[in-house]
């Protein structure tokens, strides 16, 4: 089997982060979304891969090359106009050829095994077949109407659902008839070729399409408050490993990651789950955490941090209470003495807020 992973997508969601970088790069637990995909598909077997890129694709082939460096080889496609997931999926046609293959949105974080969906994907038969996860919100996803395993229906975002099972970015296709279908798609509402009218495709030509359940946990992190529900998440899963240097007189409670060279000060506490890269300067007076990733080369002084993500080389030395906050790299904070106040903030690469 081989794997198809979409990343062309402009982030807009996202912004303004993903002015100047892809979504797929933001970092979770101090990795990028997209390793954690990588690293997934190669632990299930799947060494073959090829990523549908686009918008800011430089940095993300830059950071995953060949594949060799996580034990896979990738080819790149560009969809150089956006015309849909089904459209992107068209464009890695000639390199699947008669094989099998998934199909994996980019920007999604999930811990159940690839293996075990394969598996699912196989017994079943079926030429088809879509990973379906529980949510809260189902009105804001495509959603399936199951029966006994098989998807009867596929609805995509309907203003009253009738089950809560999204489609979780996680598509598997046998056999090439998907092809076909695809070739033969018309444009949505929207002008996109979708993979729900894929899917639906399958079921009007009284096709079987499996569903697999996703156990677990599982999030699409296209939104600045899902990046950090997945960061608590990928958090949630962290060990302890202390390689820098903390200070007797600093506190270090639950389970906390600090990467060399970095130096935990004089009156700093660390609630975990927190990880912290390296060539980092904490403190003096903070209090970290707990769900905070803290990148390499960060300087945080007289502040305290709480469920939030800062990139490379952020700085912050005033006395706020940052929380549910992404900064992305080299971003600065200094707005004066606000000691009695909570600040939330999504700042881009480079930006910087200070009070004069």
């Amino acid at each position: 089997m081989k794997a198809v992973i979409l990343a062309a997508g402009f982030g807009t969601r996202m912004r303004p982060i993903t002015h100047t970088g892809p979504k797929q790069l933001l970092p979770l637990a101090n990795k990028p979304v997209i390793q954690y995909i990588v690293e997934k598909l190669r632990d299930a077997g799947i060494s073959e891969l090829c990523l549908i890129v686009g918008y800011m694709k430089a940095p993300l082939m830059e950071f995953l090359g060949d594949g060799s460096g996580f034990g896979v080889k990738i080819t790149y496609r560009d969809q150089l106009e956006r015309k849909g997931l089904a459209h992107a999926v068209s464009i890695a046609k000639e390199w699947v050829g008669d094989d099998s293959f998934i199909v994996l949105l980019g920007d999604i974080i999930f811990n159940m095994p690839i293996k075990d969906m394969v598996g699912q994907h196989e017994a079943s038969g079926a030429p088809c077949s879509v990973a379906l996860f529980p949510v809260n919100d189902p009105e804001k996803f495509g959603v399936a109407e199951v029966d006994d395993g098989t998807i009867l229906r596929v609805v995509e975002k309907p203003k009253e659902p009738k089950t809560n099972l999204a489609i979780a970015g996680i598509y598997f296709f046998s056999g090439p008839e998907v092809w076909d279908i695809i070739g033969k798609l018309k444009p949505s509402a929207r002008g996109e070729y979708e993979l729900t009218d894929t899917i639906e495709t399958f079921l009007k030509r009284k096709r079987p399409v499996n569903a697999v359940k996703l156990k677990g946990s599982w999030k699409d992190t296209g939104q600045p408050e899902d990046l950090l529900e997945g960061n608590r998440f990928i958090l949630n899963e962290l060990t302890t490993d202390i390689r820098g240097t903390v200070s007797e007189e600093a506190v270090v409670r639950g389970v906390v990651a600090i990467g060399k060279g970095s130096t935990i000060g004089k009156d700093v506490i660390i609630r975990g789950p927190v990880t912290i890269g390296e060539g980092c300067t904490i403190g003096p007076d903070c209090i970290i955490g707990p769900y905070v990733s803290i990148g390499n080369n960060v300087t945080v002084k007289n502040t305290s941090i709480e469920e939030s993500i800062m990139m490379d080389e952020c700085k912050i030395d005033y006395p706020i209470k940052l929380v549910n906050s992404i900064l992305g790299r080299a971003a600065s904070v200094g707005v004066g003495n606000l000691s009695s106040h909570t600040v939330e903030f999504v700042l881009g690469d480079h930006s910087f807020v200070r009070r004069s």
